[in-house]
């Protein structure tokens, strides 16, 4: 009997398609992976690297905000010493100048102004892994000078989140630690010498390095809830990915033994012809 090439073709090309499906279906159901190759799932393809562009950036902003989460609680703890601080001199400044103390009592008070405006300029030297915290961004050197000059710049450094917020994490010390040593320098003469503006200059201090630090506490809060939002979206993304990337195992094994019984009637086909070069066709 002659048999029509066309149908022999289409024969071989049934055949061809079946062999691949087969292909396929045993490779994801030994990757465990439902798309091994953009052929098999374009969509899915496309999908999955921008999930995995999303993923990187979450996963670099959680590692910097770690850094950055031990550094900005570092200098919040060196601005709450100097509320502490300050609100020590307002106290011993007042005493000084009530009109009870006298010349020996004003110097041990003028003293321990002294010893705090000491600690001031420790906390303004803060560094964290050998870098200094309110010098701007001139972090390589101390901010300020034993005399109390600044030596640090006015550069506030910002992070962006992965929602695209910009937080600052940093306050250069001109904006907290220059007036505060200036009034305790005249909180030290004034105690002896009986300058009573003395206080009301530490009270103004005390109420700038108040509000500095509560700006900086919100700009902490900030980057720790960024951070815990980054988390839980890299949490997400990776379930995401994972159900749209994984093979359903069952599913998998049904579709293969369907397609092998397709194959193998299609095989049952081709032998009842009896054409011996048939295979011939086949690619």
């Amino acid at each position: 009997m002659r048999i029509d090439p066309n149908f022999i073709t289409g024969l071989t090309g049934s055949l061809n398609a079946i062999s691949a499906t087969e292909q396929r279906l045993t490779q994801q159901l030994s990757s465990g992976s439902r798309v091994n190759q953009l052929s098999d799932d374009s969509v899915a393809v496309s999908s999955a690297a921008r999930m995995q562009s999303e993923l990187s950036l979450n996963d670099t902003f959680i590692k910097t905000a770690t850094g950055l989460t031990g550094r900005m609680q570092t200098a919040d703890s060196a601005l709450s010493t100097v509320v502490q601080q300050l609100t020590q001199a307002i106290s011993l400044s007042t005493q000084a100048n009530n009109g009870t103390l006298n010349a020996d009592a004003k110097a041990t008070v003028a003293q321990q102004l002294q010893n705090i405006k000491s600690t001031v300029l420790s906390m303004a030297n803060s560094s964290f892994q050998g870098q200094y915290l309110f010098a701007g961004s001139a972090t390589d050197a101390p901010a300020f000078a034993s005399n109390g000059s600044y030596s640090g710049d006015s550069s506030i450094q910002y992070v962006t989140t992965p929602t695209g917020q910009k937080v600052a994490t940093n306050v250069p010390g001109s904006n907290i630690f220059s007036q505060a040593l200036s009034a305790l320098d005249d909180a030290i003469a004034g105690a002896t010498s009986g300058d009573t503006t003395a206080t009301g200059k530490l009270g103004a201090a005390l109420n700038t390095v108040t509000a500095q630090r509560a700006a900086f506490e919100n700009s902490l809060s900030a980057v720790q809830s960024a951070s815990d939002t980054a988390s839980q979206r890299k949490s997400e993304i990776t379930i995401s990915q994972t159900e749209l990337l994984s093979a359903d195992p069952a599913q998998i094994a049904t579709d293969l033994s369907n397609t092998q019984t397709q194959q193998k009637a299609l095989l049952s086909v081709i032998a009842s012809l009896g054409k011996s070069n048939l295979f011939d066709f086949l690619s």
